[in-house]
């Protein structure tokens, strides 16, 4: 009888999507397509014992989004996050970098991590593959936070990181072990592997396009009004082509070649708006036969993390300092800065209001015995860090969404004022005001 070959490499492959609240089509359409998603992936989780969890793309504002429409589902969804098959944050929401105020990077991260854990936990990674561009501070942000490995898989030039890991320092000295992953980024397995295998051909190429025999049915609104909207897939195809699969993976294990640790890859299963892929647990089946060497699992990014600090010498890794924001400068978030600017000025006003103002009085006002507000400042942070993903903020959206991030922030504008203006009285009323001689005792501010 032959014995079977001990494996000796292994790869973590993660399923995910990149979800934006907002952005090609406005937050009612997304919000439908949301519960698509979502009824999937929990029936796959309810369904698949082997399917051992789905990163929701670094954040929790989903879950919120979801159980707002689909409450029935609470006890299903807070099993499965609590269980570590659905992973979530530590981001509240998938925020721009550039122009918001670091405090608002802070306190969407720590708003991601106490929502989470009202589900159950959150994921201890820094996991930013959406950004365009890392703030310099951002190692010593996710260090407070007890985060010891980043994800930043966007605007690092190999020039800077000629490997995929690297130590990246903050403007403190701090340094993080970070990787920007492979070619490919996020999409890694999806591209070459998943959709190669389930579609047979190559899906970065012009080829791939959709055609009614391959691809399932669709719908598209052929009305004037809608005409120019997008085809929509509501029967997909199912299953995959088992004989493409080690052509497929090859090619995403090439594409993670600039590791430091060649014997454990990650790859990334997904893409914006993908789905939960639940042929998965049967691909990884048939990779662990085909691969004598090789050994497939599907787990969560902490498990791959703890991998990499048991495995790197920090010490021979490349040292990247200051922001990671590297061009072309047509693909950084600079291009889209000056993008309905008004947005950003309302953004500048929200924040002023809140961080300047309502929220340092009523903090200090706090210690004299003043209730402080924070039902109404809650409220307020939650409209504004809603308005902060980076589609969102920068306007390059549809104008339903720009009006609706608008609106937003002139919630949370009016918010911090009239909480400004009460606890402005709040202070007044604590002032001895005897020995003035105005009968009537108004005062003005």
């Amino acid at each position: 009888m032959k014995k079977k070959q001990d494996k000796s490499q292994k790869a973590y492959v993660i399923p995910h999507t990149h979800w934006d609240r907002e952005w090609r089509y406005p937050l009612w359409k997304n919000r439908v397509l949301l519960i698509e998603f979502m009824e999937e992936m929990l029936y796959t989780l309810d369904t698949d014992p082997e399917y051992k969890c789905f990163l929701l793309d670094g954040q929790v504002a989903p879950i919120e989004d979801y159980l707002e429409v689909m409450p029935q589902d609470r006890e299903r969804v807070t099993k499965h996050i609590k269980d570590g098959r659905i992973a979530v944050g530590p981001w509240y929401s998938l925020p721009d970098l550039y122009p918001l105020d670091g405090e608002c990077l802070v306190r969407n991260l720590l708003k991601g991590i106490r929502v989470s854990q009202r589900y159950g936990d959150w994921q201890k990674v820094g996991y930013n593959s959406f950004g365009w561009g890392q703030t310099a501070q951002f190692p010593q942000i996710y260090d407070g936070f007890g985060i010891d490995f980043i994800i930043c898989a966007k605007k690092v030039s190999e020039e800077r990181a000629p490997q995929s890991e690297f130590m990246w320092q903050g403007p403190d000295g701090t340094q993080v072990l970070t990787s920007r992953l492979g070619e490919h980024a996020r999409a890694n397995f999806y591209f070459n592997a998943f959709l190669y295998t389930k579609y047979g051909m190559n899906c970065i190429s012009d080829k791939f396009k959709y055609s009614p025999g391959l691809s399932g049915v669709v719908m598209h609104n052929a009305d004037s009004e809608n005409c120019d909207e997008d085809f929509f897939i509501i029967d997909s195809k199912k299953g995959y082509d088992r004989s493409l699969l080690k052509k497929g993976m090859d090619a995403a294990w090439t594409a993670t070649d600039a590791s430091v640790v060649d014997d454990h890859r990650l790859f990334l299963n997904g893409t914006d708006f993908s789905t939960p892929h639940p042929e998965l647990s049967n691909m990884l089946k048939d990779l662990n036969e085909i691969y004598e060497d090789r050994e497939f699992v599907n787990c969560r990014m902490e498990e791959y993390a703890a991998t990499m600090h048991d495995n790197v010498n920090k010490g021979d890794l490349r040292v990247v300092k200051g922001e990671l924001r590297d061009g072309p400068s047509c693909d950084c978030s600079g291009n889209a800065l000056s993008s309905r600017i008004y947005l950003k000025q309302l953004n500048k006003k929200a924040q002023n209001i809140l961080l300047h103002k309502a929220e340092p009085l009523a903090a200090a006002l706090s210690a004299y015995g003043i209730k402080y507000p924070k039902g109404m400042l809650d409220v307020a942070w939650k409209y504004m860090l809603q308005s902060h993903p980076h589609d969102s903020i920068n306007g390059v959206t549809q104008d339903k969404t720009a009006d609706d991030v608008e609106n937003r922030l002139q919630q949370a504008i009016e918010i911090g004022n009239v909480t400004y203006d009460k606890m402005v009285a709040e202070t007044l009323k604590m002032i001895d005001l005897s020995s003035w001689s105005c009968p009537q005792k108004l005062v003005h501010i």
